[in-house]
């Protein structure tokens, strides 16, 4: 089993070995939002309009996780400012990846 966001990446001798490819696309804005609800927990309480300025942002539901832990180790705590402009520069470095 290999997995990887990055398919791109692999080196094109790898990727012939890889016998069965299933690609699966970013969650929808709806399903970002419960994603966003999810990894936020009781630790921040969020408004609708809230939630769905923070789904806005292409992510998936690993880099939402990955930007909630990042906003609480540099910050302390979170906030939706901090929140959204994390959850901005990380799809901003994700799409160069890709």
């Amino acid at each position: 089993v290999l997995t990887t966001n990055r398919i791109q990446a692999l080196d094109p001798a790898l990727q012939r070995r890889v016998d069965l490819d299933l690609h699966f696309g970013l969650p929808a804005a709806t399903e970002r939002m419960a994603l966003w609800a999810v990894a936020l927990g009781d630790e921040l309480a969020l408004q609708g309009d809230e939630l769905c300025l923070l789904a806005s942002v292409p992510l998936t539901g690993g880099d939402i996780v990955a930007t909630v832990r990042e906003v609480k180790l540099k910050k302390g705590e979170l906030g939706v400012v901090a929140l959204l402009t994390a959850a901005r520069e990380r799809a901003r470095r994700v799409s160069m990846w890709g």
